[in-house]
């Protein structure tokens, strides 16, 4: 049954993202707009797409042109300041936020109607709306994700492992990772799947690779090197059944992927141990081998302006530079294809047609299938 379930899902995810990668040549970028010499488009747009190309464009004088908006989309783009969002004089029924970087507490969301962020980075604080939906993939500053129960264990854990190092940021995270991957075991059967990530990581010590990477990614924040958990797929031709989490740091004024569940075998942790260099451990960012077999939903990282690079949750001083590893002799990979970005999806009576269908699948689903946001494979 649960197979049939996702064999139905599939479908129905198959022909929405075919359908609504259609609907991308509805949205008009705000740059268009304005360079349309007839001001046409300032009437007839329904859906504004704003990326790092319009920013030139976007003040108050412009957005104020437009009569018809139902739909903004903020892509590929960096926004510290979500108060331009009222430049436009009226209520709007969606605002998208795709593969960006925006400071969520300045948004004023007044005059929307729905708030959809997806594959993104909030640089501010958290903020709590009915409105919001937070989609797979979605970063948020560490802090927000503590568990107030467990936080002084993981506090405990980082200041061993703090003092047991040589204080170098290379040592800490090998030390760290050789933790994570010592104090957990792969949920093969995924008993523990429903489990909160601290309670399943403290109490049984079996987890999921979303709970590898989020042990991980809280110990480093603590010791002060900037951890995010990333979420992604490890199969080109299958990611919609490959779905993925693990680490991207940035230590050094550089960025690099870990990925702790990987490094869950015996030689992982034998090179762990041994102080060796391994494809799955601080990787730069743009590393073939590593991206070979994984792909992020975000892409955007060098949008993160670089004050928000810093973990805001550090009980450790700043530690030294990090020895970049050494890199192993490999067949070059072919450089991955970001993932798709999904459109707006309420665009006309047929877009809606198929929301509806595709929500009524997967409400049937979840009765079936785990209550997680996403089904995670070690691969």
């Amino acid at each position: 049954m649960v197979k049939k379930i996702k064999y139905i899902l599939s479908i129905v995810s198959i022909f929405t993202l075919i359908f609504l990668v259609n609907v991308n040549a509805k949205l008009i970028n705000l740059r268009d707009a304005v360079n349309d010499p007839t001001g046409e488009l300032y009437k007839t747009t329904y859906d504004l797409l704003i990326d790092k190309d319009d920013l030139p464009y976007l003040n108050q004088t412009v957005l104020s042109k437009f009569s018809s908006l139902s739909f903004i989309t903020l892509r590929n783009v960096y926004i510290d300041n979500g108060q331009i969002i009222n430049y436009y004089n009226h209520k709007i029924e969606g605002l998208y936020i795709e593969n960006a970087v925006v400071n969520l507490s300045t948004f004023s969301l007044d005059n929307v109607k729905e708030v959809n962020v997806l594959n993104s980075f909030n640089t501010g604080n958290l903020i709590s709306a009915d409105k919001i939906t937070f989609g797979t993939g979605t970063f948020l500053n560490e802090e927000y994700a503590r568990d107030p129960e467990y936080d002084n264990k993981i506090t405990e854990v980082a200041k061993d492992i703090y003092n047991q190092s040589n204080k170098t940021a290379d040592d800490i995270i090998r030390k760290t990772t050789l933790y994570v991957v010592n104090n957990l075991t792969y949920d093969n059967s995924d008993i523990y799947g429903n489990m909160s990530l601290s309670e399943s990581i403290f109490k049984r010590k079996i987890g999921l690779c979303e709970h590898y990477a989020y042990l991980e990614s809280q110990i480093l924040n603590k010791l002060g090197i900037f951890t995010m958990n990333v979420v992604g797929y490890v199969d080109k031709t299958d990611p919609l059944n490959t779905t993925h989490a693990w680490n991207v740091l940035y230590v050094n004024g550089k960025w690099y992927s870990l990925d702790p569940t990987w490094m869950d075998t015996a030689k992982g942790r034998q090179d762990l141990q041994n102080n060796k260099s391994n494809k799955y451990y601080m990787r730069a960012l743009n590393d073939n081998t590593f991206n070979a077999d994984h792909v992020t939903y975000f892409t955007n990282f060098d949008l993160i302006p670089t004050s928000s690079r810093v973990s805001k949750m550090s009980i450790a001083t700043p530690v030294k530079a990090i020895s970049v590893p050494k890199k192993t002799t490999t067949k070059t990979a072919a450089k991955p294809k970001a993932a798709p970005i999904l459109e707006n999806p309420e665009t006309g009576a047929f877009v809606s047609f198929v929301a509806i269908i595709f929500a009524y699948f997967l409400a049937r689903g979840m009765l079936y299938v785990s209550k997680k946001k996403t089904v995670f494979y070690k691969i």
